[in-house]
């Protein structure tokens, strides 16, 4: 379907507004330039690295990162958390724990993955695990925890195995919690790597930012800021695609969380 034209112009027309301001702010006087840069400074920046390959390069090592990073929590996390939400015994050992680190910031991580790892990729694995697990353990903790009551009943009455009651309501049943918390995740992976390499990494967008920031570069560290946007918002548009796609193959899922 063709969107519309006033769903268009109501989605661009504040980004256009401010891409404006900040283009003749940067105009209109030279010392806000050299501060905020331009949006023109910070495209043609963007294009020459793209051009001579120094950007796309940083940024296929920080997605590798976050991506590898992202995907090993899933497969750790989802489990903990269906186990946590349906046995009594996993609650109790590890929702107080997870009660107890979430709220440390992931900046406060960062020395002791160095002091682990090194600056090497282990050390921004551990960071993004600890970005994205509680995003992930809470939705599909909150989802396993709200499965309609009917649904156990039956299966108890009926006197079903555990193997169906898992197969057939609690995976089903949880699965959007499983999809919200992968799509969230994925954000915070995202935005992980890039703090992560900050403190401790010699490639990768974020060192690159840091490094222009260092150089008193405000239009390499903007460039950098629009990237890391751009590049999140296409990760989400993407899995958006892949979301409603097993949500309309698995619509009792939907339909449990309605």
């Amino acid at each position: 379907m063709v969107p519309k034209l006033g769903n268009i112009l109501a989605a661009v027309w504040i980004p256009v507004l401010l891409l404006i301001g900040w283009q003749a702010a940067g105009a209109a006087d030279p010392v806000v330039r050299g501060v905020i840069s331009s949006p023109l400074d910070v495209a043609l920046a963007l294009a020459k690295g793209v051009a001579d390959g120094s950007v796309l390069a940083d940024l296929s090592i920080s997605l590798q990162r976050a991506l590898l990073g992202w995907a090993l929590t899933l497969l750790i996390t989802v489990p903990l958390a269906i186990a946590a939400g349906r046995l009594r015994l996993f609650s109790r050992m590890l929702v107080p724990v997870v009660d107890l680190l979430r709220p440390i910031s992931p900046i406060a991580w960062i020395p002791l993955a160095v002091l682990w790892f090194g600056i090497g990729l282990g050390s921004k694995l551990l960071i993004v695990f600890v970005v994205t697990f509680f995003v992930i353990f809470l939705n599909v903790y909150d989802a396993v925890i709200h499965i309609p009551p009917v649904f156990l009943n039956v299966c108890r009455t009926f006197t079903l195995s555990r193997w169906f009651l898992l197969s057939n309501v609690v995976l089903p049943a949880s699965l959007r919690g499983v999809v919200l918390g992968a799509q969230y995740g994925l954000s915070t992976a995202w935005g992980g790597v890039i703090v992560a390499e900050m403190v401790g990494a010699n490639h990768g967008v974020g060192y690159q930012m840091l490094a222009s920031a260092n150089q008193f570069d405000p239009t390499g560290v903007i460039s950098y800021m629009v990237l890391i946007g751009l590049v999140g918002m296409t990760l989400n548009s993407l899995f958006l695609l892949a979301c409603r796609r097993v949500l309309l193959k698995f619509p009792e899922a939907s339909a449990s969380h309605g």
